[in-house]
């Protein structure tokens, strides 16, 4: 069953939600109660505490998913002290556990929005703020192990390409890429969950965005000459009670997922908030019934070594 929906009083009302900042500033866009990224992008999902909050929750379900941070073999690497990337960090969950798991390693973040911790952070840990869609700020061969996560949402699918070739030119020769994305699609949803599913997967499509990122992961590597050792898996999610503590986690982090969306879901779907709200409660009474998951889905490969 489709949600209710008024063209003329959503347009309305979602015309009163969209506004620059409260103080007139230039420098951020309000949307529902949100606050998003200024500068032009297609990107998403907002930059405020709450999406702060959500990045961490996010980073905690994968931890516990996985149980640990990576799947590449990088670990004696990280013992011995390397120079790691962090694409994407957002406020830096990932890239802070690693700088304070491998004291001798040096860590970089980088994200477009500064949502990553200014002063309180490992010694070893720092960031910078730049546009990963843009050259990156490093030399050829910087970094041993480059580490990019959950980045779907801000990539239009034609630059993907681009992306990955700077992220192994700023790659040293045999260090190691992981990628990591999510794949939109939730399996076994309800009728409503599908509707919401469906909301997003055409919202990203009319950004020109990918909503399958996470599985073409593995053929953006093995396509490339310049690297090797490719390997790739996915592990599946499920959200709700009926799944136990992982099960919590990604039901939480589902929540927080959908609520960030909804100013942009409710503008491109004519849904108000209302109705979006209850569409959202009958997603999550859903998850336990139909018990639905989500595939997230890890590649890593290793640049090629340098040859004599």
């Amino acid at each position: 069953m489709k949600p209710r929906s008024s063209m003329d009083s959503t347009n309305n009302n979602n015309k009163k939600r969209i506004s620059a900042s409260p103080n007139g500033s230039q420098d951020e866009l309000w949307m529902g109660g949100r606050k998003f990224h200024p500068f032009p992008s297609v990107y998403l999902l907002p930059c405020d505490e709450d999406e702060i909050d959500r990045l961490h929750l996010q980073h905690f379900m994968i931890r516990f998913a996985i149980q640990g941070n990576y799947l590449a073999p990088v670990s004696d690497m990280l013992r011995k002290g390397a120079r790691v990337l962090d694409v994407g960090c957002g406020p830096g969950s990932w890239t802070m556990e690693i700088a304070g798991e491998y004291p001798k390693s040096n860590i970089v973040g980088i994200d477009i929005a500064q949502m990553f911790p200014s002063e309180i952070k490992p010694t070893n840990c720092s960031f910078h703020q730049c546009n990963i869609l843009e050259p990156l700020p490093f030399e050829d061969a910087t970094f041993d192990y480059v580490f990019m996560r959950f980045v779907a949402p801000g990539v239009e699918e034609a630059k993907w390409e681009s992306l990955i070739d700077e992220l192994v030119r700023v790659l040293k020769p045999a260090g190691w890429i992981e990628l990591v994305e999510g794949d939109s699609e939730l399996h076994r949803p309800g009728p409503m969950t599908r509707y919401c599913n469906d909301r997003l997967i055409h919202l990203m499509q009319s950004r020109m965005l990918d909503p399958h990122a996470g599985r073409r992961l593995n053929e953006r590597l093995m396509a490339r000459q310049d690297l090797t050792n490719t390997k790739s898996t996915f592990i599946s999610c499920p959200g709700g009670q009926w799944a136990g503590k992982l099960g919590q986690l990604t039901l939480h982090s589902w929540k927080a997922y959908y609520q960030a969306l909804r100013p942009q879901i409710c503008l491109s779907s004519n849904i108000s908030e209302d109705e979006y709200h209850d569409l959202l409660e009958s997603c999550w009474r859903e998850a336990d019934e139909y018990k639905t998951f989500e595939n997230v889905h890890f590649a890593y490969a290793q640049k090629q070594p340098e040859r004599d």
